[in-house]
């Protein structure tokens, strides 16, 4: 089957028939360390955020870009086999975003948390819009404009630490340091806010 035939037939998209594809044309060393990678990676724990036929298929094709890659990359004179280059290869990229992925999960998760039990201690569902949007809409309201800023900044419009630190020209932990003071002043003045409401 050609690219082109695999393309019409939808397998660019699911991996199906592109990977056995480039897999025999690459060559039975690639396709080898190929095979070997993505079987050893396709073993770990589907992340959170993810279903497990779309994380197998994000894996495969994963892996055969980085067979790909590492028979372009790959040096002879090193002495090191093919089959073992390619297979090292493989796991490290499926490694990498395997990690990526349980961090973006576990960080999510620790945010989402963090935020419902500080709403839970200031006496406020967590689900309830309409009281939880206006105190803290309200403390917000109460923040400095530099501490308000940041916040907007870092939840509302996803920018990093690292990306503040160099506009503001301060160091990162300085900026998470603002942010855990502002987020603290932000926890008491909803509790404020909710006690005044009872």
């Amino acid at each position: 089957m050609t690219f082109k035939q695999a393309a019409e037939r939808g397998g660019f998209a699911s991996g199906r028939y592109i990977t056995r594809d480039m897999a025999e044309a690459m060559g039975d060393d690639v396709a080898e360390g190929y095979k070997r990678g993505s079987i050893y990676a396709r073993s770990w724990r589907t992340p959170p955020n993810w279903s497990a036929p779309d994380w197998k298929d994000e894996l495969s094709s994963l892996a055969l870009m980085s067979a790909w890659q590492a028979k372009l990359d790959f040096d002879p004179s090193r002495g090191v086999p093919l089959t073992s280059f390619v297979f090292y290869r493989v796991k490290a990229q499926a490694f990498t975003l395997y990690r990526q992925e349980w961090r973006h999960a576990l960080r999510f998760a620790a945010s989402e948390m963090q935020f419902i039990e500080s709403q839970a201690g200031a006496g406020l569902d967590p689900h309830s819009n309409g009281e939880t949007c206006e105190s803290l809409e309200w403390a917000l309201g109460q923040l400095s404009e530099g501490d308000r800023w940041l916040i907007e900044q870092i939840f509302w419009k996803h920018r990093t630490e690292i990306a503040l630190a160099e506009e503001l020209k301060i160091s990162q932990p300085a900026v998470n340091k603002r942010k855990r003071m502002a987020l603290q002043r932000l926890i008491a003045l909803i509790k404020i806010f909710s006690g005044d409401r009872l």
